[in-house]
Order: C-alpha cells, then structure tokens, then sequence
C-alpha cells in the first residue's frame, strides 16, 4: 500500500513497468499519463541499506520543495508516495510512453537502419541533449551518474531524462557512478574506497562526450576500444588521456571509421575527453557538422565532406554544391493596373482579388492566359479578408471585429457578383476571425466547434468537424484544388503550450478523422516569433521562428495527414542554412522539398539528401515579400501588381 496526499493505492504487480536495483515502477491506477516509483525496503539488520532508504526519504522531500521549471522531457518527482506510518516510499512522475526506450538503442543495428538513424541524426540529437544539459545546470542541478540508461529516447529521437531522483540536488548529492562513463575525478567513488566526490557540471559534460563518440561512431568508446602497447584497463587509459583519437592506440579494424567526423570535431571532443577544457562541445558545432554530412553513392556510409575519400570505401567523395537546374522565365502570367490582394487557385482558375482605387475587382485566369473581370461594388477596406470556394466567395471586412464576427458569401456570376447569405465566425484571442475555405467549402467556428460550410440557396448548410477550444484554437485549410480530400491543419492553445493537429476529411465534407501531430514543443523559455504553414499532396509543412535565450532558432516538421511526424529539424542562427528559413512566409512546398525566395534568386531544398540548389536565371526574378504559388503549368511568383510563371527548361 501506498498514499499519493491522501487517497491510499495498492501496488499491483500486474501493471509493473520496470524495476532496478532502487525499487519497482508501477502504473498509477488514478491517471494513465503517471506511474510510481517505490523504493526496495531495506533488509532487517542492514544499517547500511535502512541509510540509504533514510536519504532516499529525505532526498525526495528535498526535490519537491526546490522550484524546478524544467521542460517536458525531464520526468521529475512530482509528488511523495507514503506508506502506512507516513515515511516516503517512493515518488509520482510522468510516463514515459511504451515506444521510448534507452538511449543504449543506438547501439543496435537493427535499430538504426529500421528508422534509418545515422551520424547526421545522432549529431542533432546529442546537441539538443547538452540544450538539455545547460537546462538542468542553470537551475543548479547536476545528473551524475550519467549512462546509458539515463536518456530514454523513441525512433524519432525524441527524448525523456528519467532517474532523476538520483540526480545532485543542492543538499543531495548523487550517490551513484558508473565507471563506463564516468570523469576520472570520480573513481574514488566506485568500489568503496571510502572517498566520495561530489559531481560537477563538467563531470556531465564529460560524459556526454564519451557517449556521443560511442554513439556516433558506432560502439567506439573512446577510452575502451582499440589496443595500447601499455596502459589497457578503462581507467588508465581515461587518466593518461589515451582516446581512440590517439595515434598510440591501435584502432579496431570492425568499427567505423574516426575520419567520419570531421577535425574540427574531432579536435573539439579531444578538449573535452583529455580534459583541456571544462566547457561543453558547442551545440552550433554539432548541427551545422550535422547539416554537412553527406552519404556515401557506393556504401551508404555518411561522414564530414571534407574528407576526400570515403572513409569506409575510398570512393572519391562528389559534393553537389550548388547543383543548378535550368529555368524558363515566362512574360508576366497577370499583370494589373491596381494591387493584388489575394490569390487562390479553385479547380482550373487562378482568381485574383485586385484594389484598383477605391474599389474591387475580381480576374479569374486559366492556364492558357484567357481571363475574364468581374468588377465589384465592394469598397477596398483596409483589412478585410478574402477567400474563395466552388463559386462563391466569403468576404470578412472587419477581421478583428469582436465575436461573433460577420462573413459575407456572394456568388460569382459571369461578370456579375451576387450577394448570396451572411453568416458569422468566431475569433483568436486577441487575432483575427477564424475562418479560411478550400476550393469546395467554407470553414468557420461557431462556439466550440469547428463547422464545414456549404451554400444552399439562401443559406448555409454546416456540417460539424471537429470540437474545438472557442477564442484558444487556429485552424489554416489546404485550397488546393487537385487533392481529393479536405484537410485542416491548426492548433489548440492552453498556457504556453500548442497542440497542433491535422483533420483530413472526404471530398464531400461529411466525414472527417482528426490526429494529433505530435512535433516537439517548445523548451521552456523559448517564444514563439512567428509561424506559417504549407500544404502538399500527402502532408503539412509547419515552419516555426523561435527565440531563446536571445538566439534566433526555425524549427520545420513535415506531418504527414494522419498525423505522423515525418522530419522535423531544428536550426540555430549560426547555421549555415538557417538564412533559408529564417523567413517563415512565402515559400514553396513540393513533392520532395522546398523553394526558398533569396536574395541570389529561388533556392530548391531537397528532404531526402538535405541539399540547397540554386535555380539558375532566377535572380532578381523575386523578393522575400513575394508569394509562390503552384500552377498548372509551373510555379507563380505573386508579386505586388504582377504574377510571373516558371517552369523547368525542357
């Protein structure tokens, strides 16, 4: 038995989840996203063992009074167990899911090639762990006994830190080292020698170097693998700064290459190995080396380019650094006496919403340049949202207007707009009215719930998709017309944490299926800058700008519809291809990457091998204030009084 405050649970050993050598995990009957850990009884009669459950007891009570704000991926105690005299039996922490399991996972190759991890996704991973690292060091907390189970991680590499209650609080030090990756100032706490030193944050920092080398050259611990004509055993080798790195220690045919990282990095890691310095491997250091990687075209092996062989093969190393792809610029596609305002494609048509003076008009345009011009009664207000769908299109003149706000629906006739029904939406918490169309419906909020909207003579018929969070949701519809399905993609907002989510839907707008998309939030401190969204055959594209600790960083994940998340990177401003992405809005998603607007002219970003192509001619074709648009025919830059079409040179 056990009392979490003051409701009392028994331990059931069929919902057991884990157990060492401390105590046993269990399932927490009164909430699915918690377990339990309880601490092992000591045996009667051993002084030594009813110690440590002494300070386990008191180390527990110690943690809950510190104001901790960690992030999401640290499973701290969150509450006291007690047993039937009051003493503490053990902690409450969250769950980590089934799917996660430890770190040590990297060491397996079936792993590895299952979810295709190699050196790039290690090197990112390991840089978010010292994030982490920096994390717990600045609330005055050291991990200690660092190893590999400390870190429980899923196939896409994300995270969890668990063991924490055996971390050094401040008053509690850890009790706990583990030789295989320990700081050499801590033997005297292995074996009993009676000495004990306290952990230090470069003791952490040392150790996650030594997993890191293990890791990313696959089973290569630094200081354990490989042969010396003298010093043999992990501990002398660790004191005489002997790393597989050195030219004394014969490197073990079987592994992969060291010369997959590069010498910066090598030169980095050895600083920290051999004790020369006390900082961490610079987090910028790992990423951009990460970014650089490329892949073997004989074996598959990936390591730094600027090695000119292969490592593993001796096949000459081919860089494609600025690949070029031939372009034809086409004459303007559209061009207007006035200023566009909005553009969407609705089934064949490119419509164009255009302020010309103080009015409104309206082009649709094919793809074989033949246009008509509906020219409107509206008034242009400054402001107002527009959208198309099927024939009709919604006009809200006030977006910011308090709930609920207004939405006008007319019908385009010919040259003719008629004015259809009214209806209304709800609004962001402080932003604009939430509602957007794809080329067959019309979707707004009424209440709590996310509506389907279609024209039916006079009025509109709703069908219901989904709940949602009143003034706390935004949603963003995919208008492309060619997909055969509608999809949503938006979030649900509660305190500073987003759930995003992506609703796909039949063509017919009755039936929908709604997912969680589960990209990484953000870490504590961090702040939203900026978002946009983009929409492909098959998945969602969700850029992110986000600032922490004064240092810009864009975060991309590609969600597939049913909610999976397929990539997602992380960037910092010292990355080399952050310039691409550090403006969020006006891009281009395709099939198999991205169109970045630069400076130079229009950068293709390939996924698969995370390469940057110019597109040649493109110069000065435009700015980053322009919109790309899919065409039937090519692309469309969306450009203030003009829309220029191109298309690979045949």
């Amino acid at each position: 038995m056990y009392r979490i405050d003051t409701t009392e649970y028994q331990e059931d050993r069929r919902v057991k989840l884990g157990g060492g050598s401390e105590g046993t995990v269990y399932a927490f009957p009164a909430d699915p996203l918690d377990c339990v850990k309880l601490f092992h009884p000591p045996e009667k009669g051993n002084k030594e063992a009813a110690t440590i459950a002494a300070y386990r007891a008191r180390k527990i009570e110690g943690i809950l009074k510190l104001p901790i704000t960690l992030p999401e991926q640290f499973i701290l105690p969150k509450a006291a167990a007690h047993d039937a005299n009051g003493g503490v039996t053990g902690f409450l922490m969250r769950r980590v899911p089934a799917h996660y399991g430890k770190i040590k996972l990297l060491l397996e190759s079936r792993f590895r090639t299952d979810y295709q991890i190699g050196l790039r996704e290690i090197s990112r991973l390991f840089a978010d762990i010292l994030d982490d690292l920096a994390l717990v060091h600045t609330s005055n907390i050291v991990v200690g006994d660092i190893n590999a189970g400390s870190i429980m991680i899923d196939p896409k590499l994300a995270r969890a830190w668990v063991d924490a209650d055996s971390w050094s609080y401040p008053g509690f030090p850890s009790l706990a080292t583990t030789e295989l990756f320990c700081h050499p100032d801590l033997y005297p706490n292995i074996g009993g020698s009676g000495t004990f030193v306290r952990h230090q944050p470069h003791h952490d920092r040392f150790s996650i170097a030594i997993m890191y080398v293990l890791m990313a050259i696959h089973g290569a611990h630094p200081f354990r693998m490989g042969l010396h004509p003298q010093y043999s055993s992990l501990q002398d080798r660790t004191r005489q700064k002997l790393t597989i790195f050195d030219q004394s220690v014969q490197y073990p045919a079987y592994l992969p290459k060291r010369e997959i990282l590069s010498d910066e990095l090598i030169n980095t890691l050895l600083q920290v190995l051999t004790r020369t310095t006390n900082e961490p491997i610079p987090t910028d250091l790992l990423r951009t080396f990460a970014h650089t990687v490329v892949v073997c075209a004989n074996c598959g092996a990936q390591y730094h380019p600027s090695r000119k062989h292969c490592p593993q093969c001796h096949t000459t190393t081919a860089i494609d650094i600025g690949k070029l792809t031939k372009l034809t610029i086409d004459d303007a596609y559209f061009t207007t006496r006035g200023t566009i305002l909005f553009v969407q494609s609705v089934g064949t048509e490119l419509r164009v919403i255009v302020r010309v003076g103080n009015s409104i008009e309206i082009v649709c345009a094919s793809d074989t340049n033949q246009s008509h011009t509906i020219r409107t009664s509206l008034a242009a207000i400054p402001g107002a949202a527009y959208r198309f769908f099927d024939t009709y299109l919604a006009v809200c003149t006030n977006p910011f207007a308090p709930s609920p706000v207004h939405i006008t629906v007319y019908r385009l006739n010919g040259t003719r707009l008629d004015r259809v029904t009214q209806t209304s939406t709800g609004s962001l918490e402080n932003a604009a009215a939430l509602f957007d169309t794809s080329s067959r419906f019309l979707y707004r909020t009424a209440g709590n719930t996310l509506l389907c909207s279609r024209v039916f003579g006079a009025t509109t018929l709703d069908e219901p998709v989904m709940q949602v969070f009143g003034s706390q949701t935004w949603f963003t519809v995919d208008h492309a017309p060619a997909n055969a399905h509608e999809v949503i993609f938006g979030y649900d907002r509660a305190l500073r944490d987003w759930q995003w989510f992506v609703v796909r839907g039949n063509k017919d707008g009755d039936r929908f299926e709604h997912h969680i998309a589960p990209v990484t939030t953000l870490r504590s401190g961090e702040k939203l800058v900026d978002f946009a969204v983009y929409f492909n055959a098959d998945s969602v594209l969700l850029v992110r700008s986000t600032l922490y600790r004064g240092i810009g960083h864009v975060r991309y994940a590609v969600i597939g519809f049913e909610g999976t998340v397929r990539l997602e990177r992380m960037l910092t401003s010292k990355d080399t291809a952050y310039a691409y992405w550090e403006h969020v809005s006006g891009k281009l998603y395709q099939a198999t990457g991205v169109v970045h607007v630069m400076p130079d002219g229009l950068v293709k970003h390939t996924f698969a091998t995370d390469t940057y192509e110019l597109l040649v001619g493109t110069k000065n074709v435009a700015a980053q204030s322009d919109i790309l648009i899919k065409l039937d025919s090519g692309v469309g830059i969306i450009k203030n009084r003009s829309i220029t079409r191109f298309s690979k040179k045949k």
